[in-house]
């Protein structure tokens, strides 16, 4: 399979190293095991459902489905997911383990008789069918339960550190990009490197990422919440030992001892800087509690945190630039990032940033503040973006990745029964919301010259999420998919009225290559690892192509 689509967000570590951290670190065997290319494949032909019992990302998959770049999320797993066990009056782990015996083998199975028909469906019985979800479930652990159970106590301990949670993973993925079936994962240095990763066929260009930038905070949620964040410099006692790490100065060391492409400012709870949005829906919200800090603007730390990773102000030549990911910020943040980017570019028309969001779809509204109202087919969910954010990412020369969950591309598949959906009907999902945002910045416009902005369908990239515990598009549930989606979004896309008006001369085929490679080819090009002046950079960022 050649090498050529490009996922601008994917979890490939997530399974791998929350796997790696269960095992005590003096087991070194046992760690040198744990592998970026292990593929636990989904069962059936319909996955549907959270995608927790299989691999999405892993490099095996990718190297199926041809994937040539990996923008890959480090992200330090947050404590909130598991507030309402902390909030029991019995010890926290006491009462987790009572919690877990729900996922004993026997009482799987017996939940199995009672709900679940999927596998008699396909021919299988019910309990062959949870024999192997057994197996599959939680990361492919050999002791299932205990395993899964040992990584929540990690992350429910006082002691988790989120900083160095995050740290442990940017060294875990640089460890773990070894060469297998003729494909060698390198992670690129420079711009340089990146060009000539590019030129080499059997090369998989992997790029880290970070998602919530709570991964800086050296803490966890007890200092958010009691307001202990240290947002500054490193503080160190009189023989010179840090006591606590700032922000700031953790930032300037991802930026010399690593390659991070951008930060997604906020994830799934407050981080003490930014509002986030909900991003939880259905009967999880009553377990999960992401009302503190939710909505929130970002406040004069958070300015300060995303002025240094741009290196900018107070901060500039700090280091290579690492650009900001709207996803997941509250509404009101949004608006107030893309106001202080739309300013701050006209004021410095050769330092142009752009606005990214990595995963999201199309929310059906004009304005960001009518976000969360049903329109139509569309996603109401508050993570996905507007036709004004559409239009300030366009006038920035940004990019939207499409998410590839199900929900949070459509309402469709709540509402109809989608078992023996074919290609087509999946990829309609994606070619809804490519279509819809196009119409929907022209009807922004509103202008009879359209042909000047022809270039809209450059804005759109593949943001997957995968591995990142959503609910995938069934026949495209991971990147060994890519080349089916491809084939069924040129038959989908002109069958669409508007089609023709607005494909202008480009086919069907060149937009497809556009969204699932070209477009985010064409961003990294011109914005990773691009500042000469860097200080930190490698010694061979000063090398030119000959």
């Amino acid at each position: 399979m050649k090498l050529k689509y490009v996922d601008f967000h994917c979890h490939t570590t997530l399974h791998p190293f929350s796997k790696y951290q269960t095992i005590d670190s003096h087991k070194t065997k046992k760690r040198d095991k744990v592998s970026l290319w292990k593929q636990i494949p989904p069962f059936g032909n319909n996955p549907s459902s959270r995608a927790l019992f299989f691999t999405q990302s892993d490099l095996t998959s990718m190297s199926e489905g041809g994937v040539k770049i990996a923008l890959t999320a480090m992200y330090a797993f947050e404590q909130g997911w598991f507030r309402i066990l902390k909030r029991n009056k019995n010890s926290e782990q006491k009462f987790l383990f009572k919690k877990m015996k729900q996922l004993e083998p026997e009482n799987l199975k017996l939940q199995a008789t009672k709900n679940v028909k999927v596998a008699e469906k396909d021919g299988v019985s019910v309990e062959s069918h949870f024999q192997d979800f057994i197996r599959k479930i939680f990361w492919g652990f050999k002791v299932l339960h205990e395993k899964l159970r040992k990584r929540v106590v990690q992350v429910l301990s006082p002691q988790y550190n989120y900083r160095n949670e995050l740290i442990a993973e940017l060294n875990f993925l640089e460890n773990k990009c070894l060469t297998k079936n003729g494909i060698t994962p390198k992670i690129p240095k420079s711009n340089f490197e990146f060009l000539k990763f590019l030129e080499e066929p059997s090369t998989m260009i992997i790029i880290s990422t970070i998602e919530g930038a709570n991964g800086f905070i050296d803490g966890n949620d007890e200092t958010i919440e009691n307001g202990k964040v240290n947002f500054g410099r490193d503080i160190k006692d009189e023989k010179g030992n840090v006591i606590s790490h700032g922000i700031i100065d953790t930032i300037e060391k991802i930026k010399r001892e690593h390659k991070v492409f951008f930060v997604t400012l906020s994830h799934h709870f407050y981080n003490g800087f930014s509002g986030h949005s909900q991003s939880i829906y259905g009967s999880s919200r009553a377990a999960i509690d992401q009302m503190f800090g939710k909505g929130n603007t970002i406040n004069e730390n958070g300015q300060k945190i995303i002025a240094c990773l741009l290196g900018i102000g107070e901060f500039k030549d700090n280091g290579y630039r690492i650009l900001i990911d709207t996803k997941h910020l509250s509404l009101a943040a949004r608006m107030q990032y893309c106001s202080f980017i739309e300013n701050y570019n006209k004021a410095n028309p050769d330092d142009i940033i752009p606005i990214i969001t990595s995963h999201s779809a199309f929310a059906g509204q004009d304005k960001i503040g009518d976000i969360g109202i049903i329109s139509g087919d569309y996603s109401s969910y508050e993570i996905n973006i507007a036709t004004e954010e559409i239009v300030a990412i366009y006038n920035s020369k940004g990019i939207i990745g499409i998410n590839f969950d199900q929900d949070v591309l459509s309402e469709k598949p709540k509402k109809t029964k989608t078992d023996d959906w074919n290609d087509e009907q999946w990829a309609a999902l994606i070619a809804d919301n490519l279509m819809g945002m196009v119409e929907a910045f022209f009807d922004f416009k509103n202008t009879d010259d359209i042909s000047q902005y022809k270039d809209i369908w450059k804005l759109f990239a593949i943001g997957s999420d995968f591995d990142g515990f959503i609910n995938p598009m069934d026949n495209f549930a991971t990147a060994a998919k890519f080349p089916n989606l491809e084939k069924a979004l040129i038959r989908v896309l002109p069958k669409y009225q508007n089609f023709e008006k607005f494909s202008f001369d480009y086919s069907a085929k060149e937009i497809v290559k556009m969204f699932m490679r070209q477009n985010a080819i064409d961003f990294l090009k011109k914005h990773y690892m691009t500042k000469p002046e860097n200080i930190f950079s490698a010694a061979n960022d000063t090398e030119k192509p000959a």
